[in-house]
């Protein structure tokens, strides 16, 4: 009896072990069917994200070919309240022209012919001497009799994009009123009590800063943060 007990004890545990062996065996082959699994979808998204990226420097280059044969050598963005634009300007034979596409508004393109003086580009017909200068980084930056009205930021396909400045509120005083909006500030300037025939005290929303600005010179006498009246 003991040595019958015995005998099926024995044959439990070895299919007991069997079983074990074979979800074990079950496990480690779900395991790299994953692992197999894993690797060919991390290389298919892979090709696909190199494919897109190889799309993207193609069409970046048709583009800029394309414009190139047209004559255009600059294409900018503007991001400025009211005058969110894209800007294009081309060279015709020995004649400029600047080409304004309204980003947010059914107003057509305009067109306006330029003279070009040293690294000015002139608006033809401006009564506010209205100009562009592509500066050092090959932004555009847009001015008029007040100065610096707003920077467009180069956009061309295949350049290298700069990004906007930071603006610092400890570094502006002695700069340009004009400038610094021009440069950082998307909003229309508000003025505020105080102002006079000598001191503009202006405050500029996005930035939260008023200005104490001279007149004359344009220069920034002092700023701080918030809506401050009388700034002295």
């Amino acid at each position: 009896m003991n040595k019958l007990i015995f005998t099926i004890l024995t044959v439990v545990i070895v299919l007991i072990s069997c079983k074990e062996q074979n979800q074990s065996v079950q496990k480690d082959k779900i395991s790299y069917e994953q692992i197999v699994a894993n690797e060919i979808s991390s290389f298919e998204n892979s090709r696909i994200k190199d494919s897109l990226r190889i799309d993207k420097i193609e069409r970046l280059q048709h583009e800029a070919e394309m414009l190139r044969r047209n004559g255009v050598f600059g294409k900018w963005k503007t991001s400025h309240q009211g005058f969110e634009t894209t800007i294009f300007i081309k060279k015709i034979e020995s004649q400029y022209q600047a080409i304004t596409h309204f980003d947010n508004s059914k107003q057509k393109p305009t067109k306006q012919w330029l003279r070009k003086v040293n690294n000015k580009y002139y608006i033809i017909g401006t009564k506010v001497n209205e100009h562009y200068i592509i500066n050092s980084k090959r932004n555009l930056e847009i001015h008029d009799n007040q100065g610096l009205f707003t920077t467009g930021y180069n956009i061309f396909p295949g350049e290298k994009v700069t990004e906007k400045p930071k603006f610092n509120l400890n570094d502006v005083v002695g700069k340009d009123i004009f400038y610094i909006a021009g440069n950082y500030s998307q909003s229309s300037p508000v003025t505020l009590e105080g102002t006079d025939s000598a001191i503009w005290i202006v405050y500029y929303s996005d930035l939260d800063v008023t200005f104490r600005v001279n007149k004359k010179t344009q220069e920034i006498v002092k700023a701080g943060s918030g809506s401050i009246r009388n700034l002295k």
